[in-house]
């Protein structure tokens, strides 16, 4: 970072302290939580053939650690196998190899972001992300955040390499959460990116396919049905960290039907981001990256299950911040409102409260565009 002496080590010594305070949380959260959510994936690679099955699933969680309760398994049938090699280990064991893969997969992540956008030239980005309380959360519970950030990250490098069939079809992993994926071939749509679109499918089909071997060929229904139950959604919305559609859901109690609400957010989500196309980015790059930011941020919207550990994708749509601030304007002056917006997020990640920042995110894209849209005219005039 550029700019005064006081600045410069004002923002050194704010960034440490954060990362004090994350890492400090993190060392009483992890051995507390013991890889709740892992749990769930281990218990997947043993069941495969029963993954949607609630009596067996709970007898089997009675029989490894004796409990008693259950908790649904919420991903796809592939992601089941792919969890298979973890539930041969010892669960300590598997849970340790977990977080070794997801900590190799976030520094893979932030490597390729940060070539793409050149923010790799701010090492203190780096260590706020990584120390984030999201990120401490996906270490501690054992979630899969870090992974489903390097899908983001590959996909889009290769997007941006000019592999645009191989990175539809890396992005198309992102259906390990659906909600995460729904966006992303809209926005590759709107971009006009049509090999980039048929790879996403190929990679769909593939994986529905391998699903099928798992679950047999019927098995979107069982999935549709266990996240439609009542009870699901019962539970689901009432967790504390919620997302906008979770916020309205709870709102309105018995009176909305949550398939219904989350059909019509992902509706206007797709609104938003074919609006958002019509913005005139001639940087080709940055509009791909932009549109892929909005697609993930905007992903946070149909689901009504979000969780603090679901903010570490944002990173990407931060990054993609960072790169605008860097277009023709003095470093310094940008560096600064994007770390802001990481520590932000760092903080209010802890406050239980995050349905508003679907809206942040779009609400900064557009101002954004805006503002260098001014500042080309006014230099324009200039010129003249």
């Amino acid at each position: 970072m550029t700019g005064g002496p006081c600045t410069s080590k004002l923002w050194v010594c704010l960034i440490v302290l954060v990362s004090l305070v994350t890492f400090g949380v993190g060392c009483v959260l992890i051995p507390a939580t013991d890889g709740m959510d892992f749990r769930v994936f281990y218990i997947a690679g043993l069941t495969r053939e029963r993954l949607y099955d609630e009596a067996y699933v709970t007898t089997v969680r009675q029989q490894l650690w004796g409990e008693s309760g259950y908790l649904p398994y919420l991903n796809p049938p592939f992601y089941a196998l792919l969890m298979a090699p973890f539930a041969q280990l010892r669960f300590d064991t598997a849970l340790s190899a977990w977080r070794v893969v997801g900590l190799l997969a976030a520094l893979a992540s932030f490597f390729l972001m940060g070539r793409m956008t050149h923010a790799d030239r701010w090492p203190a980005y780096w260590l706020v992300a990584i120390l984030s309380i999201s990120s401490i959360w996906t270490m501690a519970l054992g979630q899969n955040s870090y992974l489903l950030l390097f899908i983001v990250a590959s996909g889009v490098y290769l997007l941006d390499k000019h592999q645009d069939t191989a990175g539809g079809m890396a992005l198309s992993f992102l259906l390990i959460k659906p909600h995460v994926a729904v966006l992303v071939p809209v926005a590759l749509a709107a971009m006009r990116k049509w090999q980039a679109v048929k790879g996403w499918v190929l990679g769909a089909l593939g994986l529905y396919v391998l699903s099928a071997v798992v679950s047999g060929f019927a098995w979107p229904l069982e999935y549709m049905r266990l996240i439609t139950a009542p009870e699901c959604f019962g539970m689901l919305v009432s967790e504390p960290m919620r997302s906008l559609t979770g916020l309205l859901i709870r709102l309105a109690g018995s009176n909305i039907n949550p398939m219904v609400l989350g059909i019509a957010m992902t509706g206007l989500a797709t609104l938003v981001i074919l609006g958002a196309s019509r913005f005139q980015i001639r940087d080709e790059r940055l509009r791909l990256h932009s549109m892929t930011a909005l697609a993930i941020a905007l992903s946070t919207i149909p689901t009504p299950y979000m969780l603090v550990y679901d903010l570490l994708l944002l990173a990407w749509p931060c990054m993609v911040v960072l790169s605008w601030a860097r277009q023709g304007h003095p470093a310094q002056s940008q560096v600064v409102p994007a770390i802001a917006i990481l520590l932000v997020l760092s903080f209010v990640s802890c406050l239980s409260s995050i349905e508003w920042q679907p809206v942040v995110f779009v609400m900064v894209w557009i101002a954004v565009q805006l503002w260098q849209g001014l500042n080309s005219a006014t230099r324009s005039r200039v010129a003249m």
